[in-house]
């Protein structure tokens, strides 16, 4: 291992932040689609533009 091996580098503060952001809005997004499925798509429409606004500041913030 010590002549063959290699170093893994590991995450970044930012990249774990990120991480845990999506991580967070992936729950969200879990609620909203079983929201969905009992009331309706149309209902979750305003919510889901949020989210996917938030996703996208979050990859365009970098």
């Amino acid at each position: 291992m010590a002549l063959k091996g290699k170093v893994k580098s590991c995450f970044t503060l930012e990249e774990l932040d990120l991480m845990r952001k999506l991580s967070g809005m992936a729950n969200n997004l879990n609620q909203i689609t079983k929201l969905a499925h009992q009331r309706g798509l149309y209902m979750v429409t305003e919510v889901l533009i949020e989210i996917i606004d938030k996703i996208k500041s979050l990859f365009h913030d970098r």
